[in-house]
């Protein structure tokens, strides 16, 4: 796992993969802040838990097309825009 700054212990995940953050958003778990490591590369940090252990695995390792990882289009769009929009928001110099 990917750990930043003050957030750099294991009650939190930290990822750069922007798909892999909308799909933990998608699948409901906590998003805590959206750090700034380069010029053009975020860390989305969110609360670690059990689920997002077995949501990682299920992320990385589940055959194709399998239910476990199956999130609804609609929630994925929603997440995708969501995720965005903070990150808009965070390089307009408000902080999450």
């Amino acid at each position: 796992m990917q750990n930043c700054n003050k957030f750099s212990d294991n009650r939190y995940f930290a990822t750069t993969d922007f798909y892999l953050a909308c799909y933990l958003l998608a699948k409901e778990v906590q998003l805590v802040s959206i750090e700034r490591r380069t010029a053009k590369q975020f860390s989305f940090i969110f609360i670690n838990n059990v689920d997002v252990i077995e949501l990682l695995d299920s992320f990385d390792y589940v055959p194709k097309d399998s239910t476990k990882v199956m999130v609804d289009p609609r929630t994925f769009i929603t997440a995708i825009k969501s995720l965005k929009s903070r990150l808009y928001r965070r390089l307009g110099g408000s902080n999450d």
